[in-house]
């Protein structure tokens, strides 16, 4: 090889080289950047029998199933079995406290302290439920004509109020953790323009003229509310993350267009989280995780290398679905856990103050810890 061919080798190796580092730089400056990560394998393994659902309580897992609620220590020793029956389970947790109704029916318990605290017939169709960190139930319901009903329950299992909705849909209730207000979502998707709003009930005055109705912009849908620490209302619909202040004022903490994103949640309550699409090319987009705080508008990014299959995210750990892998970051967009085990995950539950993971399979339950 003749010395001016071995330059020309020399160069077009450093200009390729060059070009794909330049054409990848985001990605490999992203797995520079999170290169501490660790890959953690399963601790154990719960095989249920007729598995609905799970469910946090505490430190707890708990495992639904068709004939009987249990729970699990995060080294997988059962703490306490409750027999029951369920055809088709909603449910929320909160802290202690986990509220599970039948899907369609009309039964609803309350568990904490590894017991069934109470268990309450509502005579009408389930369609909802959440409890808060004190253990105050909301419930929606459909019964006699109504489109739906708002029950809330005392820890004790005592009835509080009802509050009927004869012309639009309830599609969520929450209760603020210092048990003075339940806000309602509520929609209307009969008329020409979809019409969404939320009522704020005072917990100790629900007279109906004095409860607050907060307006959403017209042919706007609401997807979900959920109360912060500081008992501020964060509002999710199709176009953008709302916060309702104390004084009742809705501000602005994103917007988006649903075309440029595919998923968006505020159950982390203390940042809002998307996935981005960016098209860089004719047949390539690029997916970027979003990180916004609530509070400071700051935001982290991290780019993943394909379209997420679910995102979950609790306290500070964030747990993405990628299909071949999950991966669990925390709320500065950094990569500290993957996890590749054999099988399709149908749902993720993280739990343990977002310490511990439950990786729900067709025919098992794996157990992580982060």
């Amino acid at each position: 090889m003749t010395k001016g061919k071995f330059i020309l080798i020399v160069v077009f190796m450093i200009v390729l080289f060059s070009t794909v580092i330049y054409l990848n730089y985001d990605k490999i400056e992203n797995f520079i950047n999170n290169k501490q990560w660790e890959l953690v394998d399963s601790i154990a393994t719960i095989f249920p029998d007729k598995y609905l659902a799970t469910a946090s309580m505490g430190k707890d897992l708990i495992v639904v199933e068709s004939d009987k609620v249990s729970g699990y220590t995060n080294s997988n020793v059962k703490t306490f079995s409750i027999d029951t029956t369920f055809k088709s389970v909603i449910l929320d947790d909160e802290q202690e406290y986990c509220v599970i109704g039948e899907d369609g029916g009309s039964k609803l318990i309350l568990l904490a302290d590894e017991k069934k605290l109470w268990e309450f017939d509502t005579t009408g169709e389930l369609l909802s439920v959440s409890v808060n960190k004190n253990g105050y139930v909301a419930c929606i319901y459909a019964k006699n004509g109504y489109k739906s009903l708002i029950k809330v329950l005392k820890p004790s299992g005592e009835e509080m109020f009802t509050n009927y909705f004869a012309s639009t849909y309830a599609v969520d209730a929450e209760i603020s953790n210092d048990n003075k207000y339940v806000a309602i979502a509520e929609a209307n998707v009969e008329g020409i323009n979809v019409e969404s709003d939320i009522k704020i009930i005072d917990m100790n005055n629900v007279q109906a003229e004095a409860i607050e109705t907060i307006k959403l912009e017209n042919n706007t849908l609401l997807l979900d509310i959920e109360y912060t620490d500081k008992n501020e209302l964060l509002i999710l619909s199709d176009k953008k993350i709302e916060k309702l202040n104390a004084n009742k004022e809705k501000e602005t903490i994103k917007e988006y267009k649903p075309t440029e994103v595919s998923h968006v949640t505020i159950e982390n309550r203390a940042n809002a989280i998307l996935v981005e699409k960016k098209d860089t090319g004719i047949f390539s987009t690029e997916y970027i995780l979003k990180i916004q705080n609530n509070a400071t508008d700051e935001a982290k990014e991290y780019i993943l290398e394909s379209a997420p299959k679910q995102i979950y995210a609790k306290n500070k750990t964030i747990a993405i679905d990628m299909g071949n892998e999950i991966l669990f970051l925390n709320t500065n967009a950094k990569l500290m856990k993957r996890c590749r085990l054999g099988g399709q995950v149908k749902e993720i539950r993280l739990y343990d103050n977002g310490n511990m993971a439950s990786l729900v399979f067709r025919d098992r339950i794996e157990i992580i810890k982060l």
